[in-house]
């Protein structure tokens, strides 16, 4: 979902200990949050489209 330095921080410090599973479990709801929003937008305006 767009987060690839996280990611390979993660890598890289395989997993740092333990430390970025926490980070994770409050991170991650934004970005499903986010990422439903961006495609609920887009539906919408879809829809709008095909109805003009």
């Amino acid at each position: 979902m767009g987060k690839t330095g996280l990611g390979v921080a993660f890598l890289l410090t395989a997993g740092g200990l333990w430390v970025w599973y926490f980070v994770e479990i409050f991170l991650t709801p934004k970005r499903v949050r986010e990422y439903n929003a961006d495609i609920a937008t887009s539906i919408l305006r879809d829809m709008k489209i095909l109805q003009s």
